[in-house]
């Protein structure tokens, strides 16, 4: 729930859903097992999720009438074709690239070796996105989430023309080689911003101790294995500049909290004439709102937790 979004949110505003004209946004999901992910599993207009992972048995999560999610069963690769799969004993932990067992058995066991042990290799039907969307399986993206466990560089590869609709990426990566041969998280950042995505945010999910003799220090730091990085544009690709990418592209800034930079895009969009004087005065008054009453929020749920606090003290005391 990192992402969790603050409402109210202007992808359900009546100004937004009136104005893409039922135009829904479109997700792409890398390595799509269970629900939906945040912050997008909190908005209530409809959706379009093109989920793709190559296990059939992955958990798909509950399906909602507001969102027309559907599975593709291939790995996401730089092209069509197969890839060898290096499944893990931790079926979870399965990669493209082999696990480098010297590395990880120098962290603890639960995330090291044992659990990234090859246990065999498959060979599965792969694909790109681009592929995918020049074959009519998806529409051409919005939004793309990538978790497929070293392979996200390829992926990233294999959705050239997908990036140009695009205006944010949420991909997990790697700063150390935990897979033999894989791209790296600098790789990706380097790559991104060649097309135009700028890091906006990252969350460190993978702090590993070292482990000597199988045991690690209590006060040692840990090491950042591997994080998840957001990333998004500062303006629309030239080739998307339409009104409705806009104001997805507004969307997507909103629901991952950067409303501040929401209103200057709109003030951008404005002055390429992707939205008219009258559009852009009304959304960014309906951000300001936003804004304000997320922060009324807020100072009310400060404001009862200190009284709460303060209860509790005094009835232990």
């Amino acid at each position: 729930m990192y992402y969790a979004a603050r409402k109210p949110l202007f992808i359900d505003s009546d100004l937004y859903l009136k104005q893409t004209q039922g135009r829904a946004l479109t997700l792409i999901d890398g390595g799509a097992r269970g629900e939906l992910f945040d912050p997008f599993s909190a908005v209530a207009c409809p959706l379009e999720v093109v989920a793709f992972d190559p296990d059939v048995d992955a958990p798909k999560g509950t399906q909602k009438e507001r969102v027309r999610r559907h599975f593709i069963n291939k790995a996401l690769w730089k092209e069509t074709g197969t890839v060898k799969v290096h499944i893990a004993h931790q079926p979870a932990t399965s990669s493209v690239y082999p696990p480098d067992l010297e590395l990880l058995r120098t962290f603890p066991d639960h995330v090291g070796a044992p659990q990234r042990t090859t246990e065999k290799v498959v060979e599965i039907e792969s694909i790109s996105i681009d592929e995918a969307v020049d074959q009519g399986l998806c529409p051409s993206p919005d939004f793309i989430k990538l978790d497929i466990h070293s392979a996200e560089f390829e992926a990233l590869q294999g959705a050239e023309n997908s990036l140009r609709t695009s205006f944010g990426v949420l991909v997990e990566s790697w700063h150390s080689p935990i897979h033999r041969g894989q791209h790296l998280t600098g790789e990706l950042e380097w790559f991104l911003n060649q097309r135009g995505f700028f890091l906006f945010h990252i969350m460190h999910n993978s702090p590993w101790p070292h482990v000597v003799d199988g045991k690690n220090l209590e006060l040692d730091r840990p090491r950042m294995v591997g994080t998840e990085s957001l990333f998004l544009r500062d303006d629309l690709h030239p080739s998307n500049s339409n009104q409705v990418a806009g104001l997805h592209a507004l969307a997507i800034a909103d629901l991952f909290r950067y409303n501040r930079f929401a209103v200057l895009l709109s003030r951008k969009l404005l002055e390429q004439k992707v939205l008219d004087t009258d559009l852009q005065w009304e959304v960014e008054k309906k951000l300001n709102w936003i804004a304000e009453e997320r922060l009324r929020s807020t100072r009310a749920i400060r404001f009862f937790k200190r009284r709460f606090r303060n209860l509790v003290r005094r009835m232990l005391s």
